[in-house]
């Protein structure tokens, strides 16, 4: 089997990587007072800067590694990755040659995936059923270019505990958002102004997805992790992204993630 057939039959774990595993129990010392309130002010300093990177551009390397289903699967890819706010994503996979090989869109609305090889072209609605099979608890679109950049929001989030980090001058947030059972931790770095870690868990501490953030590099107004890793416990996956000369934009055309279907490619529908 091709990397590139593989690929292409584990785009869902590629994009959302489902989990569930042990429970995630953060055991270091409570921070509250006036340093809970510095730390928290970093936090929302970090995040309305990031209001000011609104979109970019870059190559991207993806090692996926997935156990179990009968056998080890992996699969190595190179391409081109673009994002725009509020939910805007398109990532190109060529071949050695440099030929387009997969190409998975998301709009606001619309998401497609063409699969080169296999002449086809699958649409369909964010808010379908499809799409929805594929995104964790607690976890939806407008939160994939967040998972990929490291640029967690947390607008709408509150702040349930904070809790020193495994570092020194690093620290744990607790997150809840409204109607979610479940919740998210984030370690984040003051000094450097980074997340490191984001983790999403359900009712039951079963992590859903496990993010790390490394590599942060400055590009004009953004700072950009340049290697994310995710993990998929229970169905034994992971993750490597690697992205390199990266640019950053004030803006992209729209049109850009309305991936058209090419001559002669068969198109299906999905709900």
């Amino acid at each position: 089997m091709t990397a590139i057939t593989i690929l292409c039959r584990c785009i869902p774990l590629m994009c959302f990587l489902l989990a569930g595993c042990a429970g995630f129990q953060l055991r270091t010392a409570v921070v509250s007072g006036p340093e809970g309130r510095a730390a928290t002010a970093a936090l929302e300093k970090m995040s309305a800067d990031l209001d000011n990177c609104r979109c970019f551009d870059a190559e991207v390397t993806v090692n996926l590694a997935v156990s179990g289903w009968g056998r080890d699967r992996a699969a190595f890819f190179s391409g081109y990755l673009q994002t725009m706010a509020p939910s805007y994503l398109k990532f190109i996979g060529v071949n050695p040659f440099g030929q387009p090989q997969l190409i998975v869109s998301l709009g606001n609305k619309r998401f497609s995936t063409v699969l080169v090889p296999e002449a086809k072209v699958f649409t369909g609605n964010v808010a379908g059923n499809t799409f929805a099979k594929y995104v964790p608890a607690g976890f939806n679109g407008r939160d994939l270019i967040a998972l990929l950049t490291g640029r967690i929001g947390i607008d709408d989030a509150t702040i349930r505990s904070i809790r020193e980090g495994e570092t020194a001058g690093t620290y744990w947030f607790e997150l809840g958002r409204p109607g979610e059972t479940g919740r998210a931790h984030l370690l984040f770095d003051p000094r450097a102004e980074a997340v490191m870690r984001y983790t999403v868990v359900d009712s039951n501490d079963r992590v859903l997805v496990d993010v790390s953030y490394t590599d942060y590099k400055d590009n004009g107004a953004c700072r950009l992790p340049g290697k994310i890793h995710i993990e998929s416990p229970t169905q034994h996956g992971r993750l490597d992204m690697v992205l390199s000369d990266i640019l950053p934009c004030d803006e992209l055309p729209a049109a850009l993630f309305n991936q058209v279907p090419p001559p002669g490619f068969e198109s299906i529908v999905v709900d």
